[in-house]
């Protein structure tokens, strides 16, 4: 299976030393196979390879940042043959990096490929069984670039006392005679997998027993130093049900982790979890459910990759401070050395995580409808913190980290189908929300003068500002207000709350706003339709408790640092100014780095909930009167068609200066044989 697919920059072939196309190849290949060795004994191997090709120009996304940020007409894009630019933009001409730039190319091959052999030990007792696995990945990835330079001309354009226009061009630069090349490994990983398991299953009566005694061993070899990892366990799992309708499941596991010091590493994991199927009870004589059953768990994990090594050791670093004595003042300067870099961890933990959940599966009217649903409360703890807020400066060497985080989580998962037939039509609707809420316990931020200052308390994806206030519209209004310290402000800046009532605007003002960073809430709905031969199907998705900042696209700080100002902007805001000061929406223009007006605040946060048409497939299925093949199907279908949210100029997902989310669409055919 293979695909091809181009990008959104024009390609254009200025110098054939080098293919700058902005293409994604992939092909992949996948392979199965098993073997009955013996009546007991059976072997199974897996196979799957990838290749990816990713071209495009060299500097590709610097081209797409000052496209953004370069006005249309600060210089033509190419005079007699010399590319535009000038002393502010220097060379950074969009067309001129996606032209004549050079290439890059990333070259990524996976290798996925595991063995399973599994005996059956029925003649030593019946349900009895041993397996073993051995998996190995391999992922490299391989780049190819190449460079050149380019000359830039400056027409250092005027206009002469009588209007007309003159130019002194300047030519700055030079065009490369050789194209420069650069090729090597940017990255590797080599994963291995040893499992071995042996199995007990056997019902005897109404009781089923299901039982395992698991040995796990993971090893990681990722490119770097002390990138590496490796984990190590051993689980007992057992799983009893008595008659199908009262089930507990059960595991114990001890494992570890190679980052954590010896003497520590290995820790227990338990879990446990029950259902009852309520629909199986005598008592329960509700004809129109089919199935219901309630369930819950508790348990305990553990997450390594956070850690990184040698955190037990203390170390010699360089680029320490210092003073010294010199001169015949003995005046102290500065001088930097050698020095100890941080004090050891001690009694370093993995950190943790305890769960539990309480639930209910539900199938009504002839298990047309479907409901499932879960209710969780998680905790993170032993989550490894600097702890420099914390420690007094007197100590003299930073401090070592410690296992102090803690973060609480809280939510629930919801499912809802329906499902039926009416002679050739028949059709599935499912929808689900998820929501998780979490609180921060501990994250060793030390004292805060003022409690709405800390962060305890809130989610831990919290985001924080000042909170705007209107604009100044007048000098006299800025003399009597609390000082704003972060700039000298001039009417049309944003004018900010004063949260503690000092008089003074300044990092002590800054609270908590809106909804989280980081989306809390996902749903989806999925249509899937069928008349005869004739299929459509349909996935919406969202996100809900987003927020995002519109300062991450440089189309909200306009003229800024010789930003461009946008036809986008014009049209969505009103930017301040002595005639529409009751209208307007953003600060006053300016070309200055005001770092009054274009820091966290109110104003900038936007609700980022969106809902998505992510996939539109339509499909027809011809009949196959012959035995060549077992269906023809043929499809067209879309991706990202539309989307309903707040930021009208960009997708919600992603509001920086980078390459744009895109709506794609296939046409195919598949064919089984």
């Amino acid at each position: 299976m293979g695909s091809r697919n181009e990008g959104l920059f024009k390609h254009s072939s200025l110098d054939d030393r080098f293919d700058n196309r902005l293409l994604d190849t992939r092909l992949n290949v996948r392979t199965n196979f098993r073997v009955d060795v013996t009546n007991t004994t059976e072997f199974r191997t897996n196979i799957q390879a990838q290749l990816k090709e990713y071209n495009g120009p060299n500097s590709g996304n610097t081209a797409i940042q000052y496209a953004y940020k370069i006005p249309s007409a600060a210089f033509p894009i190419k005079t007699n043959g010399i590319w535009g630019g000038n002393t502010v933009y220097t060379d950074n001409n969009p067309v001129a990096i996606l032209s004549q730039n050079g290439h890059y190319k990333n070259t990524l091959n996976t290798l996925n490929f595991d063995v399973n052999l599994k005996q059956d030990l029925k003649f030593i007792t019946p349900g009895l069984s041993a397996s073993i696995l051995f998996a190995l990945d391999n992922y490299g990835k391989l780049y190819e670039t190449s460079h050149l330079d380019y000359r830039y001309q400056d027409l250092n354009p005027s206009i002469l006392s009588d209007g007309s226009l003159v130019t002194n061009p300047v030519i700055y630069g030079s065009d490369s005679q050789t194209l420069w090349h650069g090729s090597g490994i940017n990255d590797t990983y080599f994963d291995t997998y040893l499992t071995g398991n042996i199995n007990y299953n056997h019902s005897f009566d109404k009781n089923n027993v299901d039982a395992s005694l698991i040995y796990n061993m993971q090893t990681n070899n990722v490119t770097g130093q002390n990138e590496s990892r490796k984990r190590q366990s051993v689980s007992v799992y057992g799983t009893y049900n008595y008659d199908k309708k009262y089930f507990i499941d059960a595991v114990v596991n001890y494992g570890g982790a190679s980052e954590i010091q010896l003497g520590d590493r290995f820790d227990i994991y338990p879990a446990i979890s029950g259902a009852w199927l309520l629909s199986k009870e005598d008592f329960f004589n509700l004809g129109f459910i089919n199935y219901f059953k309630l369930k819950g768990s508790y348990g305990y994990s553990a997450y390594d990759s956070s850690i990184p090594y040698d955190l037990e050791k203390s170390y010699y670093a360089s680029g320490k401070d210092g003073y010294v004595a010199t001169g015949s003042t003995g005046s102290p300067i500065s001088k930097s050395g050698w020095g100890e870099s941080s004090l050891p961890v001690s009694n370093l933990q993995l950190e943790k995580m305890r769960k539990a959940t309480i639930g209910a599966d539900l199938y009504m009217v002839d298990s047309k409808l479907y409901f499932s649903g879960d209710v969780f409360f998680n905790k993170r703890y032993n989550i490894l913190l600097g702890t420099g807020s914390t420690t007094s400066g007197v100590l003299g060497i930073a401090s070592s980290k410690q296992n102090d985080g803690e973060v609480k989580y809280k939510g629930f998962d919801l499912a809802l189908g329906w499902k039926d037939k009416k002679g050739d039509f028949s059709y599935e609707i499912n929808t689900n929300l998820s929501f998780t809420s979490s609180k921060i316990i501990e994250n060793n931020e030390g004292f805060k003068e003022y409690e709405y200052l800390s962060s305890k308390g809130n989610s831990e994806n919290q985001i924080y500002g000042l909170e705007a206030d209107g604009f100044f519209n007048n000098q006299s209004e800025i003399n009597n207000s609390p000082v704003q310290s972060f700039y000298t402000v001039a009417p049309g800046d944003i004018k900010y709350k004063d949260q503690n009532g000092d008089n003074i605007i300044n990092d002590n003002d800054v609270v908590k706003m809106y909804a989280p960073a980081v989306p809390e809430m996902y749903y989806g709905l999925n249509f899937n339709l069928k008349y005869k031969n004739i299929s459509l199907y349909a996935n919406f998705q969202g996100v809900g408790n987003y927020s995002v900042n519109l300062l991450n696209s440089t189309l909200y700080k306009p003229l800024v640092n010789n930003n461009t100002i946008s036809d986008t902007f014009l049209e969505n805001e009103i930017f301040w100014s002595p005639g529409n000061s009751d209208k307007a929406t953003m600060p006053r223009l300016t070309t200055l780095s005001n770092s009054n007006n274009y820091r966290n605040s109110s104003l900038w946060y936007r609700n980022a909930s969106y809902l998505k048409l992510r996939d539109l497939r339509i499909s027809y299925k011809f009949e196959t009167p012959n035995k060549l093949f077992s269906s023809v199907e043929l499809y067209i279908s879309g991706n990202n068609l539309f989307s309903i949210d707040d930021i009208d100029f960009a997708d919600p997902e992603g509001i920086s200066d980078s390459y744009p989310s895109l709506r794609s669409y296939w046409a195919g055919i598949n064919v089984k044989f």
